[in-house]
């Protein structure tokens, strides 16, 4: 059970965080009004970024255990210990379980 000195220690905390994170936050235009309220796009002019990024290689998919399937797959994930894969499934529908 936290005690009512502790729990006003952590309210204070929480209140001071908050309070300075939404002073940091606050990026002044240089005209001194905000750039949201003043309508006008500030150019970012810092950016050493040069060049425009590689395209992505060509993956294909391709099915590897053909033989193998699941109804209603949600997620696959590898077992490294056990070199074998795990397949979660979603449960059948209540009324699909007279069939």
């Amino acid at each position: 059970m936290i005690g009512q000195a502790e729990l006003r220690i952590r309210l204070t905390t929480i209140v001071i965080a908050i309070a300075f994170a939404s002073r940091t936050g606050q990026s002044k235009h240089p005209s001194g009004s905000s750039a949201e309220a003043s309508g006008k796009r500030v150019a970012w002019t810092t950016s050493r970024i040069v060049g425009t990024p590689e395209p992505p290689l060509p993956y294909v998919a391709q099915s590897v255990f053909q033989k193998l399937q699941f109804e209603r797959p949600l997620d696959e994930d590898e077992q490294p210990v056990a070199s074998s894969k795990v397949v979660q499934k979603k449960p059948k529908k209540k009324t699909d379980r007279g069939r």
